[in-house]
């Protein structure tokens, strides 16, 4: 299936194929996947169904609703000092979109801890301080985590949305509008684009901000911030420890299939990057190492009796 296939496309997965008549009926699927769709041998019937018309006007009910709401949504973005230099299409991709959002987000550590350099801001971004519904914000070093970090300290309205981003993508010009469409049907939960990794043993997902990943403010709170107990690791792996913090509170996360238009920039796959050891450690073990932490405080983290 394409790349950019829209938001609902991902409810496929989940079960009812009245429901997956029902989102082409309603449009919430578009063209190109109705096309793949009509190939598969389950859902070429066209008989209709007497759930099938208020389903359809539902889902209908539900998207709109989420685009009608007023509540405000922001972007988080941090960087390195070697990648500063580059990012600025990944900017101008948050401050593009077809629902604007009310506020873009760059935290700036004075200090990289990683290796103690400093940051060099660019010409581009000096001039990008004067732009509407942009902020640069200079702040302290948190690790990978240090964006979310530091954007909980900031909007506190419980209602608020805030789209975890990363650094070396240029996002799709939809991805907010597809996202809070997603509120609609599957609300009270995390919703991320396509994540890159599928871990099949557990029964949650975890969401990862590299395509984006849309959280209200209110599935926090203030052991985001805490540390204490487990692995040093967990500072290195901002989307496990983000996604263990709702699962202890029983708020699922939903992936979506589609990436929604983001496409890689190239420095993202240079040494530095996180997936490739740029942080001094194997990835791979900073998962591991943290997910033990974690299952050790909590051994049914991923498995919670009653999910919100």
């Amino acid at each position: 299936m394409a790349e950019d296939v829209p938001l609902l496309a991902s409810l496929l997965c989940q079960g009812s194929f009245l429901l997956v008549r029902c989102l082409l009926v309603a449009g919430l699927i578009p063209a190109c996947a109705q096309e793949s769709l009509g190939e598969d041998i389950f859902v070429t019937q066209r008989w209709g169904s007497p759930r099938e018309k208020q389903l359809t006007q539902e889902l209908r009910l539900w998207s709109s609703r989420a685009m009608e709401e007023s509540h405000r949504v922001v972007a988080a973005m941090t960087t390195t000092p070697t990648r500063i230099q580059l990012i600025e299409g990944a900017v101008d991709s948050l401050l593009n979109q077809s629902r604007p959002l009310d506020a873009v987000y760059l935290f700036v550590p004075h200090t990289f801890l990683r290796d103690g350099s400093r940051y060099v801001l660019p010409s581009w971004l000096e001039r990008k301080v004067g732009v509407r519904n942009f902020h640069l914000r200079r702040c302290e070093d948190s690790g990978p985590a240090t964006h979310m970090q530091e954007v909980l300290k900031l909007e506190l309205d419980p209602h608020t949305y805030i789209l975890q981003v990363d650094d070396d993508q240029e996002y799709g010009r939809e991805l907010v509008q597809h996202l809070l469409r997603a509120t609609g049907p599957l609300p009270g939960r995390a919703l991320g684009a396509a994540t890159q990794h599928a871990y099949s043993y557990l029964k949650s997902a975890i969401t990862e901000g590299v395509h984006g990943v849309l959280f209200q403010r209110k599935f926090f709170d203030s052991s985001v911030f805490d540390y204490t107990g487990f692995s040093e690791s967990c500072k290195l792996h901002d989307d496990l420890w983000l996604s263990a913090h709702l699962a202890r509170k029983a708020l699922r996360r939903e992936s979506l299939t589609s990436r929604f238009g983001s496409k890689p920039l190239g420095f993202g796959f240079r040494a530095d990057a996180l997936f490739q050891g740029g942080a001094g450690t194997d990835n791979q073990w900073n998962f591991f190492a943290c997910m033990s932490s974690l299952l050790e405080a909590q051994p049914n983290l991923w498995e919670p009796e009653d999910e919100a």
